[in-house]
Formats: structure tokens, C-alpha cells, sequence
């Protein structure tokens, strides 16, 4: 299973995928670092594709709660958490990214979040207390949900494990997009406007929406057991 999983044919073309894409995003920093910077400005392209995939991701999720046998013949109310807890922080990256919509419906930022946010903005990430919080947050998120939890799920106990606790797992196929992530924000954190930062945040973005797709379309999949 490990063996298989690790070089199959779809994990092969999607780790090759991925390391091209990166590679553009490199390239595009060591040539024109103008040109990405307006790029990843504020509601600019590159944050707009990021706050989609957020919301394809938490939209797959909840097919994904609809959809699965696995959910359906596990006992007890609890086995739905973790999935629904997965549609509902996709659902608060959305709402985070675009501000819950500030900019969209030209509200004011209320004067107790313009003493306290680092960019006047109504959100919670870049409040004074969350900003060196929600890098090292992110950077344990990539690291658990694209290496450590798909690493596990490589092994018979580990898939057994995740069967009984209904906890879906990213297909090793999409790691890419985390390792990538991480290692592409540690390297280019220096970039103008946090323009590295906001690469990263895409990279991990297209593979949460690869983790929710991918469960809706065949949810068990995320809990290692194949049924469709």
C-alpha cells in the first residue's frame, strides 16, 4: 500500500504539476519582483483565487458529509465532527480573506478593530496578537495536514486508525502543495508586500480545495476505504 500510494501514476503527475507551478512562482521572484507585488496586492488576483479555492474546499466538504458511506454506517453523532469542522474552517478562511466582505460591501472597521488591527481591517488574522500567532498556526497546519497525517495513513495501523475516528486525511497525491507551501514561505519571506507570504497561502489554498474536491467527489477515499 505505501509503496503503491507513494509512486502511483497520479501522485507521480500531480507532484510534477505542483513543482512546476512553484517553480514559475520562483522564477516570477527572481525576475520581477514589481510586477508579483502588484499581483499579490490586497484583493488583487492572487488573494481572489485564494479565498475561491477556500470556498470550493469547504463547498467539497459538505457534499462530502452528504456523500459518505462510511459517515452513514458509523455510530454515534460524533462521527460527522471532523468533516464539518473542516467545511467550517474552510468556511472561515473565506470570510478572513476577503475580510467578511468589507471591501465588497463598503462597510467602516468598528474603532475598537482599527486600535487593534495591523491593516484597519474587520478581520481576525491581522489583529497585533494574531500576526506572529498565525504564521507558526499555518505552518503547523501544513506541516500536520500535508506530511504527518497522510504519512500515517501510508501504514495499516494508521488507516485503521483514521477509519475509527472518522477523520478524513489529504491523498498523499496533494501533499506536494503543502510541502511547497511551507518550504516556499520559509525561502521567500523576504519578498516586497508579503508576496511570499501570500504565495503560500495560495499553494496551501489549492490543495485544501484539491482535499475538499477530491472528498466530495469520493469521500471515502479520505478515510483510506474505497467504495466508489
Amino acid at each position: 500500500m505505501m509503496k503503491n500510494e507513494l509512486l502511483s501514476r497520479e501522485t507521480i503527475l500531480w507532484s510534477v504539476g505542483i513543482v512546476l507551478l512553484v517553480a514559475g512562482f520562483v522564477f516570477w521572484a527572481h525576475t520581477d519582483q514589481l510586477s508579483l507585488k502588484e499581483f499579490a496586492l490586497e484583493d488583487g488576483p492572487l488573494e481572489n483565487l485564494s479565498a475561491i479555492c477556500f470556498g470550493l474546499s469547504a463547498i467539497g466538504f459538505v457534499v462530502m458529509l452528504r456523500r459518505s458511506t462510511l459517515l452513514r454506517e458509523a455510530s454515534g453523532w460524533w462521527r460527522y465532527w471532523a468533516v464539518a469542522g473542516w467545511a467550517a474552517l474552510m468556511f472561515v478562511f473565506v470570510g478572513e480573506e476577503i475580510s467578511w466582505g468589507q471591501r465588497i460591501f463598503g462597510f467602516d472597521t468598528p474603532e475598537s478593530l482599527q486600535e487593534t488591527n495591523v491593516q484597519n481591517e474587520f478581520n481576525l488574522h491581522n489583529l497585533d496578537f494574531m500576526v506572529g500567532f498565525k504564521y507558526r498556526a499555518l505552518s503547523l497546519m501544513m506541516l500536520i495536514t500535508g506530511v504527518i497525517l497522510p504519512g500515517l495513513a501510508l501504514f495499516g495501523f494508521g488507516r485503521r486508525l483514521i477509519q475509527r475516528v472518522c477523520f478524513p486525511v489529504l491523498p498523499i497525491c496533494y501533499a506536494g502543495f503543502f510541502i511547497t507551501a511551507y518550504l516556499f514561505g520559509r525561502q521567500y519571506a523576504y519578498l516586497p508586500n508579503d508576496s511570499g507570504t501570500e504565495i503560500r497561502e495560495f499553494l496551501m489554498s489549492l490543495g485544501l480545495a484539491a482535499f475538499g474536491i477530491h472528498g466530495a467527489i469520493k469521500p471515502d477515499d479520505l478515510f483510506r476505504v474505497s467504495r466508489d
